[in-house]
């Protein structure tokens, strides 16, 4: 007897092959977690389906897709579905989204700021499944001095390359890649600067010293969901820094990162957000 199957909508890119014209579909390493994750912690046999056919949303910022699509709002708030899409430490990307959460079965979110926009006065966990990652890959040998996480719109950016000529053991990143070698890649670093949200969470379920830096302005939203996570797993406002005022010398990188780095109880957090996820099942 096979597995039970679970709908997941992740976000998932779609584009057009110039050379066979067939369509190719992409994410990148922080939505394409959100089946392994899944899969980890239910069992079961995970696939992606649209919003309206879906049972459940997990990783990424994608409640806007409610309101953005007008199927899913159709099928999700006049309650057209039998069952209610369970939510599981998704977060919001604009504090502009206003989606009262009706027929949705909330399970955990990314943080207090999404259930403020879902008109949620409370929710018992928070969290982002991304923190998972230590436990789907186990913490890799230290090879690199500095991992540095660029968005998927910022990989070609000039500024990163800045970075490997001020240390010699720096690696660039590349969030294309497949999730578990992201995760190995991340693990494999002593300190990580990113711009990229999940290349911030991997580093903390690593417990890696982390900051978020800015790259460019090509990053969609305004740092909402940078400041939602923060205020989930309990840190003060998170800070977006540009890139000329990290230090470039590695020892004063090491105290910029290091010192005010607070460690959070991955354990903790992922326990709770298992057990809400076992519940549902």
């Amino acid at each position: 007897m096979g597995s039970k199957v679970l709908k997941l909508y992740y976000m998932m890119h779609q584009r057009r092959n110039p050379q066979n014209k067939t369509r190719e579909f992409w994410g990148n390493f922080g939505d394409e977690l959100s089946p392994l994750v899944v899969t980890y912690i239910t069992g079961c046999d995970v696939r992606w389906a649209r919003v309206r056919d879906a049972d459940l949303m997990a990783i990424g910022s994608i409640l806007d897709s409610l309101a953005l699509t007008k199927v899913a709002h159709f099928w999700t708030r006049y309650r057209w579905r039998k069952t209610p899409l369970a939510i599981w430490g998704t977060g919001v990307m604009r504090e502009t989204f206003d989606y009262p959460a009706n027929n949705l079965n909330v399970l955990a979110l990314r943080g207090p700021m999404s259930a403020a926009r879902l008109h949620l006065k409370e929710t018992n966990v928070y969290g982002d499944p991304g923190l998972f990652a230590s436990e789907l890959v186990p913490h890799s040998p230290k090879i690199y001095q500095l991992g540095i996480v660029p968005h998927i719109s910022e990989r070609t950016y000039e500024v990163t390359k800045q970075f490997c000529a001020a240390f010699p053991k720096a690696l660039i990143i590349d969030v294309r890649k497949h999730p578990i070698d992201v995760l190995k890649d991340i693990s494999s670093c002593d300190m990580i600067l990113s711009s990229s949200l999940h290349g911030l969470v991997v580093a903390d379920s690593y417990s890696i010293p982390n900051a978020w830096v800015r790259f460019s302005d090509k990053v969609l939203g305004s740092g909402f969901k940078f400041q939602d996570y923060a205020a989930g797993i309990g840190r003060p406002h998170m800070i977006a820094h540009r890139p000329e005022d990290i230090p470039k010398e590695p020892h004063a990188l090491e105290n910029f990162l290091k010192a005010p780095y607070q460690a959070i109880d991955v354990a903790g957090s992922n326990r709770a957000l298992a057990q809400k996820l076992k519940n549902w099942m």
